[in-house]
């Protein structure tokens, strides 16, 4: 079970920027907008009574828009704020609010992109908002989720959400050992949407699915700026840890790996994290993990996150992540749990 490690809001809170004529309206609600957004962030005020007026606020704008881009910006802020504040327990409404506004917006005859939009943050907004209960059945709510995904790209199989909805029926796949069905998927993101970003994921997802038997070729900067080359690393079994501090499990596992890489020490088993940190917040917590857990191996870094070149260009769309190379620098096995690890390398030094 995993919540979606790809998706990124194409908005934000901020107003759009209102070009040409403004109306009588529009004068009217962006203070009042403001207004609200200032008590949000201060704190001052009920949280779920100020989300539900901002709401109010951004349907009135978007019925005030003068243009169809300023309508689409609206919509869009409606959706990402909604969303956001119903998964942070801001706005318990919040759902329902999405699911109200879709259909305004249908009845409306809105765009195909503007409603698909709006449908594809409810989607994950309800189903991260269900995972959350304390008597959650995951395994229900993963497949009826996963159906939701199918239905959507069944709807909307020309909205940009459509290839970050393939990445994650492709990644539930591949996490259930379905390789066939996950490369299916990434296969048809990659195609449909090969000019953006999941499309270039889910391309790298299928690359990376290809290593196993092949050699891994892998280079960069360790933390410390010194030059390293997968290269210099044959002669025993390597696993290459992709792991980012913000990851609670990531940490977990190194602690796991420590001890793994201590019991098979004689077999020249080596680690190497691949950290894919990509904020100050998050640089100072690494170093700080780092200095207390005192892990014996080298990390080399890619700035940019899960959006960076190597998490890309390999598919790397949550973490933790295990890539398992055998002594002659071949892959065994890729996206490896940190419990069948010591399986894996027990059978390569056998």
């Amino acid at each position: 079970m995993f919540f979606s490690a790809t998706f990124s809001p194409r908005g934000g809170r901020n107003a759009p920027e209102v070009t040409g004529g403004i109306s009588k309206a529009m004068e009217r609600l962006v203070p009042e907008l403001q207004e609200i957004d200032e008590k949000l962030v201060s704190g001052s005020g009920n949280m779920e009574v100020l989300q539900a007026g901002r709401a109010d606020v951004l349907e009135k704008l978007v019925s005030a828009a003068t243009d169809g881009k300023e309508r689409a910006d609206w919509i869009r802020q409606f959706a990402d704020t909604v969303s956001a504040a119903a998964q942070a327990g801001e706005y318990t409404g919040g759902v329902a609010r999405l699911r109200e506004f879709a259909a305004k917006l249908s009845a409306d005859k809105a765009s195909e992109e503007e409603l698909a939009y709006v449908v594809y943050r409810t989607i994950a907004a309800a189903h991260n908002l269900e995972m959350q209960q304390p008597e959650a059945d995951y395994e229900k709510l993963q497949g009826n989720y996963l159906d939701n995904l199918k239905a959507f790209v069944t709807k909307y199989p020309q909205s940009p959400d459509a290839a970050d909805a393939m990445l994650q029926m492709a990644l539930s796949a591949e996490f259930s050992g379905e390789s066939k069905t996950a490369q299916e998927w990434y296969g048809k993101a990659s195609k449909g949407f090969a000019s953006t970003l999941p499309g270039r994921k889910a391309a790298g997802a299928l690359r990376r699915l290809e290593l196993v038997g092949n050699r891994f070729g892998l280079e960069g900067k360790t933390l410390d700026q010194r030059n390293f080359s997968s290269s210099s690393y044959l002669g025993g079994p390597v696993v290459y840890h992709c792991w980012a501090s913000w990851c609670e499990g990531c940490k977990a596992e190194m602690r796991a790996l420590k001890e793994l890489q201590a019991k098979y020490a004689k077999t020249k088993l080596k680690i190497v994290g691949i950290n894919f940190d990509n904020s100050e917040a998050d640089f100072a917590r690494r170093t700080t993990f780092l200095q207390e857990g005192k892990f014996p191996w080298v990390h080399l870094v890619d700035e940019g996150g899960l959006d960076s070149d190597l998490a890309v260009g390999y598919g790397i769309l949550t973490l933790p992540l295990n890539i398992v190379v055998d002594s002659s620098g071949k892959v065994v096995k890729t996206g490896v749990h940190w419990t069948e690890l010591d399986g894996v390398i027990e059978g390569l030094v056998k």
